[in-house]
């Protein structure tokens, strides 16, 4: 269990509720039908749970499974809390959407049986501090787009690219739209694009064994990815700064934190230096005083898989109650092994938190204690949507931008 998330919205030394006096204790010392408060850890006990741990081909590197958007959860699946030494399981007032395996929360209630726990109250996390938002006296805008998902054949990817064309040409002023979106792209003071660049295929597999074609004589399949990108990017980030991120499928480590793409990569755009941004997922940036943070989608997407009702900003939103950017990582998620500190641990609060590449957009602004206010943001797949989303940084506006070939669409 993490140190870092020891730090609970109530003092856990001495909660005081109908004049009783509660002490914090080890399920092992709870008594029966007395109330006490314990600290530990969810798992969600779900019988389609899949398994991370599979076995791979002694000379074959494979990139994980694409997270499958059905539901994996049902009726029969339960909440189990565990503290260093006892396992539980949940009854009570608690919801398995609130709740994701690797929580770490505080509960007030009683032991009923030897495996029963049953719950009263739920304890989150003391939220992280939240910087002032700035205030700005005139408009500008962040753009995210995510889910380019180029597969490197031209049958495929050609009405993928007529979109992005026209996403670039609007970038560069080169189409004949109205005043108010003149006015926008004039004032677009960064473009995010938040992985999923190159499809999850076979070719993409590719990626991880990259070394194979130093001594083969074959052409890497993905190369045409990697130019479809650079060639977009080259031309953005000439006048725009740019950060990409990886995500599932895209040359970079395919564990949890991800580490940024090679700048070589992107030969063409890389020597616009600065405006090249290659960055982590999850990214946590600072814009003129505003706080954003985010994934790629992975985390957001295998929540969704283990909810029952909840949508991407009931998830987002949880996320911040969680304080944690994944928690099922790595139960589901592959990710890095961390022994002294955990890098998901959300340690600024954000101002604007999303997930990229999602089903479509949605979006709420979401106030919390002590003042704290954040926008919530589901950015949709451009494969799958040809749109981007565009938040205006003064008002918090969200506003998704379709590209086709028989419509250009903005909507607010």
């Amino acid at each position: 269990m993490c140190s870092e998330l020891l730090g609970l919205t109530e003092n856990l030394s001495n909660i005081n509720k109908s004049g009783e006096t509660v002490q914090p204790s080890r399920l092992t010392g709870a008594k029966k039908e007395h109330t006490v408060l314990v600290t530990g850890t969810i798992a969600k006990r779900v019988k389609l749970r899949p398994s991370v741990l599979r076995d791979l081909a002694e000379e074959q590197l494979i990139l994980p499974q694409p997270i499958a958007e059905n539901k994996l959860i049902g009726e029969e699946d339960y909440l189990e809390f565990e503290d260093d030494v006892q396992i539980v399981r949940l009854a009570g007032a608690v919801k398995m959407d609130d709740m994701a395996t690797g929580c770490v929360v505080g509960l007030y209630g009683k032991q009923l049986d030897d495996d029963i726990f049953e719950v009263n109250r739920v304890i989150w996390p003391c939220k992280a501090p939240q910087p002032p938002y700035p205030a700005f006296d005139d408009d500008r805008y962040v753009m995210f787009v995510s889910g380019f998902s180029f597969t490197g054949q031209t049958e495929k990817d050609a009405q993928k690219l007529v979109a992005l064309d026209l996403l670039q040409k609007w970038l560069c002023g080169s189409l004949s739209v109205s005043p108010k979106e003149r006015g926008i792209v004039e004032r677009l003071v960064r473009l995010v694009v938040a992985g999923e660049s190159v499809a999850i295929t076979d070719q993409g597999r590719e990626f991880t064994t990259a070394a194979r074609y130093l001594i083969k004589n074959e052409e890497c399949p993905n190369v045409e990815c990697a130019a479809h990108m650079d060639k977009f990017l080259s031309k953005i980030s000439s006048m725009l700064e740019v950060d990409v991120m990886p995500g599932l499928g895209d040359p970079s480590t395919h564990l949890m934190p991800q580490q940024p793409i090679h700048r070589a990569v992107f030969p063409k755009s890389s020597q616009h230096g600065k405006m090249l941004n290659l960055v982590t997922n999850p990214y946590h940036f600072s814009l003129d005083g505003v706080h954003i943070m985010g994934t790629s989608g992975e985390s957001l997407s295998d929540l969704r898989r283990f909810a029952k009702e909840a949508n991407s900003v009931d998830l987002l939103r949880k996320i911040l109650d969680w304080q944690h950017l994944a928690p099922t990582v790595p139960d589901t998620i592959d990710g890095f092994p961390f022994a002294e500190r955990d890098p998901f641990i959300i340690e600024t609060f954000p101002h604007i938190l999303f997930a990229a590449n999602q089903s479509e957009v949605s979006h709420a602004i979401a106030d919390f204690e002590d003042g704290r206010c954040t926008l919530l943001l589901s950015v949709p797949s451009f494969t799958k949507s040809s749109s981007v989303v565009l938040v205006n940084l003064r008002t918090l506006e969200v506003i998704e931008h379709k590209f086709s070939v028989d419509k250009l669409v903005c909507d607010s």
